[in-house]
């Protein structure tokens, strides 16, 4: 946007020449959303304990010189798919055990924007994620908030489990853990979205990450993604990049085949 690529109107108001009208830039913004299940352990099998300084710093000394101790292990336990309501064409939460439950829905259906504050490039953007803006996220999470209940009412945790502290028994009908997702709920950093592929008029890039509109120029970033993926985006993104290196070198042969000489050209 500071270089003149998206909705004219918007980079006209900070006195931005527009060199290519793409009003979805910016558009389309999707994040992960968490909550947290938390219960106290009857047993001492939490690693609360361990991120005590004193405690912290000898665990990260065994980890560096031996290779051993809590810090060398993941904090996820273990995780899964869920279905927040019957006959959905895919899971749309997951939870993770760290040894606490943590869930949130894959697939949000709310949709944010990001835009410019100012012409300064040295200034914090206009982020608005929109989080829980379709009621459809909302219910999902609850149902997940439930989900997680019933996995920790099992026998297997018997020996484990403790009283729940987050959000607590006493919170039990949906528009009591509706308010405590609102007040407690986080994002997981996986912001995509925003510079999203397709042929639309909402769309950034086509299906080779090239820029509508502008000649030479490719996102292989996460902003390409039309949809979030269910999951984390660390691994989808380096697919983006490993897939863009490809294109741009195929391109780069083209145009060598056909008498090109420099990249620029291409």
């Amino acid at each position: 946007m500071l270089s003149g690529v998206g909705n004219g109107a918007d980079l006209a108001a900070h006195g931005i020449q527009t060199i290519a009208h793409l009003p979805g830039v910016g558009r389309n913004l999707i994040d992960h959303l968490d909550i947290f299940l938390r219960h106290s352990s009857s047993k001492p099998v939490s690693l609360l304990r361990e991120l005590r300084f004193d405690r912290l710093a000898i665990n990260m000394a065994r980890a560096f010189l031996f290779g051993t101790g809590p810090v060398t292990e993941s904090p996820i336990a273990a995780g899964g798919y869920f279905e927040s309501r019957p006959r959905l064409q895919y899971p749309d939460l997951q939870a993770f055990f760290l040894p606490i439950a943590d869930i949130g829905q894959v697939r949000p259906l709310s949709r944010g924007v990001l835009k410019l504050a100012s012409p300064d490039a040295d200034a914090a953007p206009l982020i608005d994620p929109n989080y829980l803006g379709d009621p459809t996220d909302m219910a999902a999470t609850v149902a997940g908030l439930k989900i997680g209940r019933t996995i920790l009412s099992q026998p297997a945790f018997d020996r484990y489990r403790g009283k729940e502290t987050a959000p607590g028994r006493h919170v039990n009908s949906d528009e009591d853990l509706a308010a405590y997702v609102r007040e407690a709920a986080g994002t997981v950093f996986h912001p995509v979205g925003t510079a999203r592929m397709g042929n639309d008029p909402l769309a950034v890039v086509d299906e080779r990450l090239r820029v509508h509109g502008i000649e030479g120029l490719r996102v292989a970033d996460a902003s390409v993604m039309p949809t979030i993926p269910s999951g984390n985006t660390n691994a989808p993104t380096m697919m983006v990049a490993e897939k863009a290196a490809d294109m741009i070198s195929e391109d780069f042969k083209k145009a060598l085949a056909k008498g090109h000489r420099t990249f620029a050209s291409v």
